[in-house]
């Protein structure tokens, strides 16, 4: 069975299980637990079945570490999905901080080949929140630069732990800004305009920490946005996440810059 079909199956049983819930008089939280429980058991199985495909076809499995953007990748060949939470780039390398992120993130590494690739992606929680946040919570003591400056520079420790296990991670661009509104209600949220420049700044110093020490970069960024830094709606998921086509401008990119064929 497909990945797909292997998911679709898991979720009918989570709608079998949650009419029992109902008629049994069990609590919604009990069959929460019980679909999570369910659905990982069947993501379980598919990455298994994609190292098995790697193990015959020789080919390396990409495993895409990161928040939310990950799941793009989901049942996508050759792409293994770990989604470790809301983690931001700046504190990615801070043990204990409230995502778990860093014990995560490692916890994960621990678990791939040393002859698969890893594809990092993290930051895009830290433009169109934090810096902004940052910036205006400290009384603008410091520019947006300095603390983009900062977080690539915390998110490049973590990098370099990564290359000092002997992978190579290569570092995907954060996507392009949208024109979400405060969903969350932070006491300060820049404008549409100022988070095109903020994603447009970050991944620019990004780009830049990889050619000047040797990693990486994979730019979808300027591959999706238009000409003042929005998300192109092709290829808009939702109002934040990219869709599905933007996979294949990643298969390329690996192609060109790693010969990895898919």
């Amino acid at each position: 069975m497909k990945p797909g079909g292997i998911i679709r199956r898991s979720r009918k049983v989570l709608t079998i299980a949650r009419v029992i819930a109902g008629e049994k008089g069990i609590p919604r939280s009990a069959w929460y637990v019980l679909g999570a429980g369910i659905e990982g058991c069947a993501w379980l199985i598919v990455d298994t079945g994609l190292v098995l495909y790697s193990t015959a076809s020789r080919k390396p499995l990409v495993h895409v570490i990161g928040d939310s953007h990950s799941k793009t990748f989901r049942r996508k060949l050759p792409f293994v999905v770990h989604h470790i939470g809301a983690a931001t780039a700046h504190n990615l390398k801070k043990k204990g901080n409230s995502t778990k992120s860093n014990e995560k993130l490692f916890d994960t590494l621990d678990r791939i080949r040393k002859k698969d690739v890893v594809v990092l992606l993290f930051g895009e929680i830290d433009c169109r929140i934090h810096a902004y946040y940052q910036f205006r919570k400290n009384d603008e003591r410091q520019t947006i630069g300095q603390i983009l400056d900062m977080t690539v520079s915390n998110y490049g420790e973590v990098i370099g732990q990564i290359r000092d296990l002997g992978m190579s991670p290569c570092i995907c661009s954060v996507a392009p800004a949208t024109t979400v509104g405060n969903e969350y209600n932070f006491p300060f949220y820049a404008s549409p305009e100022v988070r095109c420049e903020i994603t447009r700044a970050f991944n620019g110093k990004l780009e830049e920490f990889c050619r000047n020490n040797g990693y990486v970069y994979l730019d979808v960024y300027t591959k999706v946005c238009d000409e003042n830094g929005v998300m192109l709606p092709e290829y808009l998921a939702d109002n934040v996440h990219l869709n599905s086509h933007a996979v294949n401008i990643i298969k390329t990119e690996l192609s060109a810059k790693l010969g990895i064929r898919t």
